[in-house]
């Protein structure tokens, strides 16, 4: 499975990747994870699949696991 393939059904997904909690369709991360961001991870959050948003998520997801871990 391809990576862009991977984030697509995440975000698809009903539940956060990172915590397991529910969400919407359509929303990269839960509301807790998404508001524990960085304002600027935030922000690119809101870019266009193909146009940045697979490498936003991906640092996003980065960013929440490491904080997780800690």
């Amino acid at each position: 499975m391809s990576v862009s393939r991977k984030i697509w059904d995440e975000f698809r997904s009903k539940l956060c990747a990172v915590c397991g909690s529910a969400k919407p369709p359509n929303n990269g991360f839960c509301r807790v994870c998404y508001h524990s961001l960085p304002k600027t991870l935030r922000s690119h959050m809101w870019r266009r699949f193909g146009d940045g948003y697979e490498e936003a998520h991906e640092a996003a997801r980065q960013w929440l696991l490491t904080k997780k871990a800690a």
